[in-house]
């Protein structure tokens, strides 16, 4: 313990001491090179993905991003016989197949620039994409005591949907003082879509009278949306006084939504189509104000318990 200055063993580093507190200093100018990650991913059921991550400083430009994959492929099979003791048929058969299977996966990529210890630039982007396929098949069937077949449904259904999005992010950071006297600007713009497509159909087989059976029915369903947003935000702090500090800010945001479905059902005697959609947009804004003082350390007056 003491104080006073001692240098170290090597030249690029300094030593300083006092009251018994060490204190490094680092050497200067030193980056951080490339570094990176990469991971393999699997499950037993079905689920695969892969995905990598970087970093890279040059002088004063910083790059990072990253990247995955991810593959998903499940079928499922299901069976049920139940037996009615009261009423025909006496038997009930439910059979069913499911095929599913999907795959997306992502980009991003953060720039970052200090022109000058005080500031900073910085860019962002992202980009998302997935998609997903489904297929089944279920088959209900009406036995009698002898468990032959007496009536046979089926219903098969198919559906197809499809994501897009993008994100890109524009910032500027300046320090008058860390923490205390900082300036920051981000302005966002986002855009996605969405498409979707199913398909259902419903048709019998019977020994029976034909007009004891169900109609036979086909419900086809598209829908897609599309979606943009853009963003500005700034924030201001700055010190009030010695012991104060004042924050203000201003927050923007525009939202546009386009929806379109059209539902199709088809029957024997003639089709039933319904077309719907709405477009919405939006405007926020907000400001805000925050004021904070330290009061001090509280304590208690000598004498009292």
């Amino acid at each position: 313990t003491g104080s006073g200055h001692q240098l170290c063993g090597r030249a690029d580093l300094a030593c300083e001491y006092g009251g018994g507190i060490v204190n490094l200093v680092m050497k200067e100018d030193v980056e951080l090179g490339m570094r990176g990650s990469a991971n393999v991913k699997g499950g037993t059921r079905g689920q695969y993905g892969a995905g990598a991550r970087g970093t890279m400083q040059r002088g004063d430009w910083m790059y990072s991003g990253g990247t995955f994959l991810r593959l998903s492929d499940v079928d499922r099979t299901s069976f049920d016989l139940r037996q009615n003791l009261f009423v025909d048929p006496a038997f009930l058969r439910q059979d069913s197949r499911s095929e599913q299977s999907g795959l997306s996966g992502n980009l991003d990529l953060d720039i970052r620039y200090e022109p000058t210890e005080r500031s900073r630039i910085s860019v962002e982007g992202r980009i998302s994409r997935s998609g997903r396929e489904s297929n089944g098949l279920s088959t209900t069937t009406h036995l009698d005591e002898a468990e032959r077949e007496l009536l046979v449904y089926e219903r098969a259904s198919d559906s197809d949907s499809r994501n897009l999005s993008g994100n890109l992010a524009l910032g500027y950071d300046y320090q008058w003082e860390p923490r205390r006297h900082e300036l920051e600007i981000e302005m966002r713009v986002q855009q996605g879509n969405q498409r979707g497509d199913s398909r259902q159909q419903i048709t019998a087989e019977s020994g029976i009278d034909p007009d004891a059976l169900l109609p036979a029915e086909l419900t086809v369903e598209d829908e897609g949306e599309d979606e943009r947003e853009a963003s500005l935000n700034v924030d201001y702090t700055r010190p009030l006084g010695e012991n104060g500090r004042l924050e203000l800010g201003v927050e923007t945001e525009l939202s546009d939504t386009h929806n379109d479905r059209l539902y199709t059902q088809s029957f024997e005697d003639g089709d039933v189509a319904l077309d719907r959609g709405f477009e919405q947009r939006e405007l926020a804004g907000s400001a805000y104000i925050t004021v904070e003082r330290e009061l001090g350390q509280l304590g208690r007056p000598p004498g009292m318990p």
